[in-house]
């Protein structure tokens, strides 16, 4: 068994075991939408700061704007068109989860 077929068991899965992968895994996915999103929104701020400094700023923007347009459903934007959210990021499956205790051994 691979560990993506052990993985995915485990979402399926009932026993203490198959709930600590389903958090790990989980917990992984919203660490990394919140990695992605904020380094995005970070490097977009940059690259609008640059197109202002440019000779022919409108043009830069609206090169940008083109890029902007071309994103995929699962990553939606804000009210900021620079901006990406992913529904990971908002950290409800930890919120929910994280603080619970384990009690038993594997």
């Amino acid at each position: 068994m691979t560990i993506r077929e052990r993985i995915e068991q485990a979402l399926q899965g009932e026993s203490a075991e198959d709930q600590l992968i389903r958090i790990a895994y989980y917990l992984g996915r919203e660490q990394v939408a919140t990695h992605i999103c904020d380094e995005h929104n970070i490097r977009m701020a940059a690259i609008r700061e640059a197109a202002n400094k440019c000779r022919y700023y409108r043009l830069a923007h609206k090169i940008i704007d083109a890029g902007q347009s071309a994103r995929t459903d699962n990553w939606t934007v804000r009210d900021n068109p620079d901006a990406i959210y992913h529904a990971d990021y908002a950290g409800e499956y930890a919120g929910e989860f994280g603080g619970d205790t384990y009690g038993g051994a594997l």
